[in-house]
């Protein structure tokens, strides 16, 4: 997050645009990682693992239910 323009106010750039979704885009990739890890850890229920999340991550958390 720290590409994202300092205190995170204010309107964004086109730019800041573009490094927001190569940032969802990173990220996912390591939510859908720890998603496999647990689900496939011997110990985890994976009929019970959750994802939450607010702000930044509430985004990744509705991306990732699709």
């Amino acid at each position: 997050m720290d590409a994202l323009p300092a205190g995170g106010e204010g309107p964004l750039a086109p730019q800041d645009g573009e490094t927001l979704v190569r940032l969802l885009n990173e990220q996912q990739a390591d939510l859908y990682a720890a998603l496999e890890f647990l689900t496939g850890h011997p110990s985890t229920d994976a009929s019970r693992v959750a994802v939450v999340g607010s702000s930044f991550s509430g985004i990744q958390t509705v991306l990732a239910s699709t």
